[in-house]
C-alpha cells in the first residue's frame, strides 16, 4: 500500500524540497501546539487544594497548587468562600458519588478583590490521595 509519492519518482529520495519543508514546518508548529496545550492543562490541573485559617479561625484562604510550563509549583491564594464558586453549591447529596467519578471538576476562583480576573481550575477526584474527605466535599460544595 503506497501512502505518499514524493517529487517525480516513487521512493523517498526523490521528495522535492518543498515537500520536506512542508513536512519539518508542519511537525515544528504542531509540537509548538503540542507544547502549548500541555502548559494550559498543566497550569490549570489541581496538584493540591489546601484550606487554610487564621489563628482565630475567622479567616480562611484556599491554597491551590498547580505547576507552570517548566514544572515549577505555583501557589494561587483566594479568601475561602468570598472568592471561590463552588461546583457543588446546588448538587444534591446523592449525586457526589456520580460527580466525583468524573475525571475532572471545573473549580472557579476569582484572584483580585472586585471579582474581575477569573481562573478555572481542574480538581480530579478520583486521582491522587484524599486526606480530609468531608472537608473537601464541603469546600466544593460551598459550606
Amino acid at each position: 500500500m503506497v501512502l505518499f509519492f514524493g517529487g517525480a519518482g516513487e521512493n523517498i529520495e526523490n521528495v522535492s524540497a518543498t515537500t520536506q519543508m512542508l513536512f519539518a514546518s508542519a511537525s515544528a508548529f504542531g509540537a509548538v501546539g503540542c507544547s502549548f496545550a500541555l502548559q494550559e492543562f498543566a497550569n490549570r490541573y489541581v496538584g493540591e487544594l489546601a484550606l487554610m485559617s487564621s489563628s482565630d479561625e475567622k479567616k480562611h484562604w484556599l491554597r491551590i497548587s498547580s505547576m507552570d510550563f517548566w514544572g515549577n509549583r505555583v501557589e494561587t491564594v483566594v479568601k475561602y468562600p468570598d472568592a471561590v464558586e463552588a461546583p457543588m453549591r446546588n448538587v444534591p447529596e446523592s449525586s457526589y458519588v456520580e460527580i466525583a467519578e468524573a475525571a475532572f471538576l471545573p473549580l472557579y476562583v476569582y484572584l483580585d478583590e472586585e471579582k474581575m480576573e477569573k481562573k478555572q481550575f481542574m480538581v480530579s477526584l478520583i486521582h491522587g490521595k484524599l486526606l480530609e474527605k468531608n472537608m473537601l466535599l464541603d469546600v466544593l460544595s460551598g459550606k
